[in-house]
């Protein structure tokens, strides 16, 4: 379920199960999250975690279809945009590792464990 599949439905199925995973499809779309590992519907079920990322509300192309209301020209320039979000968010989401990173090596560097040639000190090996 958590690798890309948005409803399963396990024998016996009935014509209401059917209607009603149709009708939560439609009208119940997941916001996409952006991690450094992951960009897709947020699928966390505890709603309590906090999280400072951003979730990104995507087109909903099936519930305007399902409404009659799908326009291409629209819904190109929604993809556009939200690509263009997601796309923003992989940066900062690199920028953060990064600098992250950085932080790390000037440490190592300040504590002597690394050295101007990068090697590792007799320090850092014992």
């Amino acid at each position: 379920m958590d690798s890309g599949a948005d409803v399963l439905i396990a024998a016996p199925v009935s014509a209401a199960l059917i209607l009603d995973r149709i009708d939560s499809l439609v009208n119940n779309r997941k916001p996409f999250v952006v991690t450094s590992e992951y960009i897709g519907p947020d699928r966390r079920f505890l709603d309590d975690r906090e999280s400072e990322i951003e979730l990104i509300n995507v087109p909903k192309s099936l519930r305007e279809k399902a409404l009659g209301q799908f326009n291409t020209s629209r819904h190109k320039d929604l993809v556009a945009g939200t690509r263009a979000n997601i796309n923003n968010q992989k940066i900062d989401r690199r920028v953060f590792q990064i600098s992250n990173l950085a932080d790390k090596i000037i440490q190592d560097f300040q504590n002597g464990t690394i050295t101007n040639a990068g090697t590792v000190s007799e320090k850092s090996r014992r």
